[in-house]
């Protein structure tokens, strides 16, 4: 298993999630909010309405148009927001958020306290990806200012949650509009222009006038470039078309730093194969534990990170980032590459002529159906 970097392009005030490459902007400087950015990015939008939002790389179209509650930070800690404060109590089961004063949406609406408790019940039952987010809180209510979520059991990734997709607040005019998924009105930093947008091609955000934090409006315009094609977007880059690019791959990072684009990584996603069948009820050997072992001895995982990310990433034992809390350093040592190894496990567990392992086809990885153990 390894971690591998997600490229990404960012001059821009609003936050990448993944790497990103930093070039010359169109503006006299990142602070100025006197000029355009443009941004490349891999994937279109599918929609605004909030209660079916995706985070990952949509999260930039979001960021443009609406705030969150609560904000995550690149040290992974979690601060206030729209929630300008938020408390747990003893017992980690009611969370309380005291809404910021003095913020309206686009369309003139007040941000209230029963504002957010529309917002977040429509979230838990909008039916969208995310919604068991909220799958915990039994119940949101107002109270003056603040809102107050009880759960029924703790949950300490729900900050995290309210930072991203269950966070988005939009205006209760969205609500039953019918042209939801494609006008947002929110109270974030820029507006939708949508007369010089074309879907599918390219999103023109404007600068919101009345944006209570201003601060991080770094631009009066931002546009987003859907390029979707690898090499489409590294042509734009080396062209100029484009200030700062989201990239779907790691295979082009040498061209685009001869292109004068700065690369700031961060590993996101990470490869690798989750032994889940460890009973043997689908594949009698994986019930062996000799056999999971030698299939962990027997992976090459430095020779698949040169071959699937060209060295982009870092190699693991586990799912966790080593800037993770959970990472264990230790568990990284267990099983070295070793195949003579896999093969006397192998052996010890009758199958001195090796197994065929069935799986689920991974493009990814450029597997087709199966793949040897040793």
């Amino acid at each position: 298993m390894f971690r591998w970097k997600i490229t990404a392009a960012a001059a821009t005030a609003v936050a990448v999630a993944a790497l990103a490459l930093t070039g010359c902007t169109t503006g006299d400087d990142s602070t100025g909010g006197s000029d355009e950015i443009v941004i490349g990015q891999f994937l279109a939008q599918s929609t605004f309405d909030t209660t079916q939002a995706e985070w990952g790389n949509r999260a930039l179209y979001y960021q443009a148009v609406y705030d969150t509650l609560l904000v995550g930070n690149p040290d992974g800690t979690i601060t206030g927001f729209l929630a300008s404060e938020f408390e747990y109590d003893e017992t980690n089961t009611v969370l309380t958020l005291t809404i910021r004063d003095g913020v309206t949406f686009t369309d003139g609406t007040e941000l209230t306290a029963d504002v957010v408790v529309q917002n977040l019940e429509r979230f838990k039952n909008g039916g969208g990806a995310y919604a068991s987010d909220l799958a915990n809180v039994d119940t949101i209510e107002a109270d003056g200012s603040n809102v107050v979520l009880t759960l029924s059991a703790p949950d300490p990734a729900l900050t995290s949650y309210l930072s991203r997709e269950a966070g988005l607040m939009a205006s209760p005019a969205m609500f039953d509009a019918e042209d939801a998924a494609t006008n947002p009105i929110g109270s974030g930093p820029y507006i939708l222009n949508l007369e010089e947008t074309v879907t599918g091609t390219s999103l023109v955000f404007d600068k919101n006038p009345d944006y209570w934090n201003p601060d991080v409006q770094h631009y009066e315009k931002v546009t987003m470039s859907i390029i979707t094609d690898p090499t489409a977007m590294v042509n734009a880059i080396q062209a100029g078309e484009v200030d700062a690019a989201v990239l779907s791959d790691n295979n082009n990072l040498e061209q685009v730093e001869g292109a004068g684009f700065e690369i700031q990584a961060a590993e996101l996603n990470f490869q690798g194969m989750l032994l889940l069948d460890r009973g043997g009820e689908l594949d009698p050997a994986l019930g062996d534990v000799r056999v999971r072992q030698a299939i962990n001895y027997a992976i090459d995982r430095e020779g698949m990170l040169q071959a699937v990310q060209l060295g982009n990433g870092t190699v693991t034992t586990q799912v966790f980032r080593v800037t993770s809390e959970a990472y264990d350093p230790e568990l990284d040592s267990f099983y070295p590459y070793d195949p003579e190894k896999a093969k006397e496990l192998l052996a010890e567990a009758g199958y001195a002529d090796g197994l065929d392992l069935t799986m689920p086809s991974t493009a990814v990885l450029g597997m087709v159906r199966s793949s040897p153990s040793a």
